[in-house]
C-alpha cells in the first residue's frame, strides 16, 4: 500500500527516460538496492527503543543517563525518518491503495476459482458459464469445439 514496489519496479525506467545509460543503469540498481538495505538497518535499530525500554526502565528516572540519552536520539531518529516520509507524503498512497482495491475488486468478481477443475475443462466450466465472460466466448470458435 505504500507504493514502494512500484518504486523499485520501475525505477530502471525512470532512471533510463532520465538519461542514464546502460551501465548507469546497472550502478542505479545497485544503489537502489544499496540504500533499501541500509534503511532497513535504521529500523531494526529503532526497534532497538523498545528492547532498550523494556530491559532497563523499571522506575521512572532509574534508566542510565547515557541510555536515557540514546534513546532520546532514537526518538529523535524516528520522527526524523517519518517526517522524511509517511508524514507528508501519505496523501500520495492513497493513489496505490485505490488500485490495490480496483485489482482486488477485479480477482474477486472477475477472476474464477480454478480450484479442483481439471485444465481441460477450464473453458467450459469456468470462463463460460462466468456471469461477464461468459459474453465475450465464441461457441461457433473451432478451437473451443477441440477443447470439448
Amino acid at each position: 500500500m505504500t507504493g514502494i514496489n512500484a518504486i523499485m519496479f520501475y525505477a530502471l525506467t525512470l532512471f533510463q527516460t532520465t538519461g542514464f545509460k546502460n551501465d548507469a543503469l546497472l550502478l542505479s540498481a545497485v544503489i537502489t538496492g544499496i540504500v533499501n538495505v541500509a534503511s532497513t538497518f535504521v529500523s531494526i535499530y529503532l526497534v532497538s527503543i523498545g528492547v532498550i525500554l523494556l530491559t532497563h526502565l523499571n522506575t521512572t528516572g532509574t534508566m542510565d543517563k547515557r541510555l536515557a540519552a540514546v534513546v532520546v536520539v532514537l526518538v529523535c531518529l524516528y520522527v526524523m525518518c517519518f517526517a522524511w516520509s509517511w508524514g507528508p507524503l501519505a496523501f500520495i498512497f492513497f493513489f496505490f491503495s485505490a488500485w490495490i482495491v480496483v485489482m482486488g475488486l477485479f480477482v474477486v468478481f472477475l477472476v474464477p476459482k480454478t480450484k479442483g477443475v481439471p485444465i481441460d475443462s477450464i473453458v467450459e466450466r469456468l470462463w463460460k458459464q462466468h456471469p461477464v465472460w461468459k459474453n465475450f466466448m465464441d461457441d461457433h470458435d473451432p478451437k473451443s469445439k477441440e477443447m470439448a
